[in-house]
Parts: structure tokens; sequence; C-alpha cells
């Protein structure tokens, strides 16, 4: 009872010091938290470790306006371009050579976290123009998809097209003088940048676009923002993917798991949610992070993409 009591008189708005104010949300239990959140008309969903980040960023807001230091906002970026590929790919094989069959965006405003458009491709292979069934049953890609898809140099030219045409509109709508839109690209890992399309740009032999050379890892970002560990039990099932992280934040996976276009909706979700949570939008993973996987593979298959590819190509 006295316990209760001692809860029952502690009152947030009262605490002048934004640290102390932290602090006293540090001795909240999750109950506490949600309930903080709820009568301030905030939405309660997550772990404690996520309401917690919620209702520290309500604080920080406020305590910003109270004391007439309006926050400028963040030029971290302007827009954000999520990129989740799918790839060609078989059973029991380490040294496959992928190549992307999917080449889906959703663009991010990142002051409001509304979505501005998509964009999705599916590209037509080279190497293994043949899709293996399992493949076809992991991604929900059929042959029909691929056969008659553009080669990646092209769709490659067309999703940067998108991205100048987001660009475009974006500025349209901004305030005379306002500087070209600052955009970061983004993705669930490395994976996507470092080793599928660094590798697919290589077999291709066309330059990998000094765009993607640093990039927002989201799922570094979800972890570090919203201090969640690897090594702590009850924590492990967070990297798993996805999935995990949309239901670490009391969401839920919409669509097709490995649909290229499917995944990247749901990471854009995430990547919504985190600015809404006042996570930085800067990049925090490059290519020199790590070994690209697939480099291994290059010097063959790429003589052999570059005779293949010179099938395709007019003369």
């Amino acid at each position: 009872m006295i316990r209760k009591m001692a809860e029952a008189e502690i009152n947030l708005d009262e605490i002048e010091s934004l640290t102390r104010v932290y602090g006293a949300i540090n001795k909240l239990r999750g109950d506490q938290i949600r309930h903080e959140l709820e009568k301030r008309g905030m939405r309660a969903i997550g772990n404690k470790q996520v309401i917690s980040r919620q209702l520290k960023a309500y604080f920080k807001k406020k305590h910003a306006h109270q004391h007439e230091q309006p926050r400028t906002p963040r030029r971290d970026c302007d827009i954000i371009i999520v990129i989740d590929v799918e790839a060609t790919c078989d059973t029991g094989e380490d040294t496959f050579p992928h190549e992307i069959i999917e080449l889906p965006a959703v663009a991010i405003e990142r002051s409001s976290g509304d979505v501005l458009g998509e964009f999705q491709t599916h590209v037509r292979p080279t190497l293994n123009p043949k899709l293996s069934e399992y493949c076809t049953e992991l991604t929900g890609i059929v042959q029909a998809d691929v056969a008659e898809a553009p080669l990646f140099p092209d769709a490659l030219q067309s999703l940067l097209a998108f991205v100048d045409q987001i660009k475009a509109q974006w500025l349209a709508q901004q305030k005379p003088g306002t500087p070209v839109p600052r955009v970061h690209y983004a993705s669930d890992g490395p994976w996507d940048y470092r080793d599928f399309l660094q590798f697919q740009c290589r077999i291709s032999d066309i330059d990998y676009p000094k765009e993607w050379r640093a990039w927002i890892d989201v799922r570094r970002l979800f972890y570090a923002h919203y201090k969640l560990y690897f090594n702590k039990e009850h924590r492990r099932s967070f990297s798993s993917g996805v999935a995990c992280m949309l239901d670490g934040v009391g969401m839920k996976f919409e669509g097709r798991e490995h649909s290229g276009i499917d995944d990247t909706r749901n990471i854009a979700r995430l990547v919504t949610r985190l600015i809404e949570d006042e996570a930085p939008m800067k990049t925090n993973t490059d290519v020199q992070q790590g070994p690209c996987r697939l480099r291994a593979l290059e010097p063959a298959h790429c003589a052999l993409a570059r005779l293949q590819l010179s099938t395709y190509m007019p003369s």
C-alpha cells in the first residue's frame, strides 16, 4: 500500500528537469507507462522499451516548447527510399549466384513519415534464366513474371527515374528557396545493398550507384533506438526479421513474406514508426562494413554474365 501511494504521487508533468523526467520514467513499470501514454491520448503498443521511448519523446517535445526552444527539423535527410529485393535462389546452394528478379521501393517523407510513392518491377535474370521451384515457392515470382521483364540495367534506370520524380514532387510542395531534397536509402540489414545489389551491378558490368554506398540499416536502428539487445533471452526473437520487429511495436506483417514489394512496404511501416518515435534517420551502414558474401563468385560469373548480356543487347 505504501509503495502504491508513493507511485501515485509521481506527477511527470510537474518535474521541470528533462533528465529527471527520464529518470522517473525509467523507474515506472510497463503498466504505469501505458497509463501515462493513454491519458495523453497516445497509443501504448509495444514492450516496455518501446513505450518508454514514446513517453520520453513526448516530454522532450513538451520541454522544448515550454522553454521556447522550437526544434529546427533535423536535416539528416528529407526523403527515405526503402528497398528490399528478391533474387534467384535454390536449395542447398551456398555458392549460388543470386540475380535480382524483383526491384521494389517505397518513398517516405522524413518529416511526416508519410508514403510519397511506390515503385516495383520484375527483372529478367541471365545467368540462370529459369527460376527454380524453390525460388517460386519462396518469393511467389513465377517464370512469366521475369520472362519479358527488363534486364537489371534498365530496371535500375527506371528506379532512379522514380526517385527523381519523387524528389521533384516533394520540392514542388515546399517553400521557394528550399534546397534540393537529401535522399537516404534504407533496408532491413546490410544484405540488399552490400551483397545482392553490389553483386548484380558487377555481373551486369555497370557502376554501383554512389547513392548506395551508405544506407539506413533499419534493423540496426530499430534495436539501438528501442534499446533491444541480442544477449538477453527474452529479446532474442527480435533478431528474426521484419515480422518480429513489427510484433515488437504492436504491429503485424501485412501481405506475403518474401514478396519484395510486401517486404518493402512493411519495412517502410517500421521506418514511419521510428520517425514518429524520434529515431535519427542517419545512415548507419556502408558497403565497407563486412565483406560482400557473393564477391568470391564474381570472376567466373561476371565473364559469363557479360557474354549472356551481349545476346540481349542491340548491336
